[in-house]
């Protein structure tokens, strides 16, 4: 696990991000950091989800727009133990088949549905405040789409990354949480193993992992956070592997086409914050005051951004799905997300 920090003109607790990487079985893990980053209790701003990553993201941007944090860590914690099963999750069809997998993605729905329901509170007290908090999903657009003009693309290119954005009043009712369980089975749909989920306005999408798995960019152009907490299985360091060949090979490849971009978002926060602290250093040698330096690095468009990444120290055990047919293996990596979190967070005020 690795840290980077910059506090540089930041004179209150950032808001936080939380970045939940696709994983399928693996996204077990996650559900361990999340009961650790509820005991923390941060100020949630924004959650940038793909794949298992976004249904886990679904239940928890319920628990920050009620303020039960706490309580939906637990339920997620609890479904992917109880339910996140082939028997539970699977529902094969012709139907399905036709449509391009295995099965609907009903099965996986239902669980996410199940799960907000229970971190909704059934009676809304009206001392605690609603939270703002802004849901991100990504998927892929089967079909592409046309990208608009930003720091991404130049406008018109197309584009198979699409991704479906709610605010948080999207969840106040069960029309808006319906909508976002759709979003969320559209960016779980594993290719080959579930259908195509339709999406308006782009059409069917699949899993979002094919395009950007852990969408830490999403929140480092954001102007709304100041803390990024990157929640990935994906181990910092993997071990040499001399004897890589056949099918392995093959795996491997996917897995350096999916994490790569991982490696390339978090270099460039790290570039970023050391800009920040050779402007600071220089401009503090001009004599410029902290606002003069904040809006210098804001004509820039340079902010300070405090990267905490939570990771395994190795690779978990079993293949993305193997801990569909194993309660044991799931709880094992509960309690490996719980071990990382505490180890990445063990050092912050």
């Amino acid at each position: 696990m690795r840290r980077r920090r910059s506090l540089l003109w930041v004179s209150t607790p950032p808001a936080t991000a939380i970045i939940l990487a696709g994983a399928v079985a693996k996204g077990a893990f996650q559900a361990g950091v999340l009961e650790v980053v509820a005991a923390r209790a941060p100020r949630i701003a924004r959650i940038v989800a793909t794949s298992a990553g976004a249904l886990n993201g679904a239940v928890l941007a319920v628990g920050v727009r009620f303020g039960r944090l706490a309580v939906a860590a637990e339920v997620i914690t609890r479904t992917w133990l109880e339910h996140a099963t082939w028997q539970q999750l699977l529902r094969p069809s012709l139907a399905a088949l036709r449509r391009g997998g295995l099965s609907s993605s009903a099965g996986v729905g239902e669980a996410v549905e199940a799960a907000m329901t229970q971190v909704v509170p059934a009676v809304r007290d009206p001392d605690v405040p609603l939270a703002d908090v802004h849901l991100q999903m990504v998927t892929a657009a089967l079909q592409g789409k046309p990208s608009a003009r930003g720091p991404r693309a130049a406008a018109g290119d197309t584009t198979f990354e699409h991704v479906v954005e709610f605010a948080g009043a999207s969840l106040d009712t069960a029309a808006g949480r319906a909508a976002v369980v759709h979003a969320a089975s559209a960016s779980a749909a594993f290719p080959g193993l579930f259908a195509p989920v339709e999406l308006p306005p782009v059409g069917p999408c699949l899993d979002g992992g094919a395009v950007d798995n852990t969408p830490v960019s999403y929140a480092l152009e954001s102007l709304d956070v100041g803390r990024v907490v990157v929640v990935t299985d994906n181990p910092q360091r993997r071990a040499h592997d001399p004897a890589l060949r056949g099918w392995a090979v093959i795996g491997r490849t996917i897995d350096i086409v999916i994490n790569e971009r991982l490696f390339r978002d978090l270099a460039f926060a790290h570039r970023v914050n050391a800009k920040l602290a050779e402007l600071d250093a220089l401009t503090r040698g001009w004599g410029l005051s902290d606002d003069q330096r904040a809006a210098l690095a804001d004509t820039l468009g340079w902010r300070p951004i405090e990267l905490i990444q939570v990771r395994p120290e190795r690779s978990l055990e079993g293949s993305p799905f193997a801990a569909l047919a194993d309660r044991r293996l799931r709880a094992e990596y509960i309690a490996e997300g719980r071990r990382a979190a505490e180890r990445a967070f063990a050092a912050l005020p």
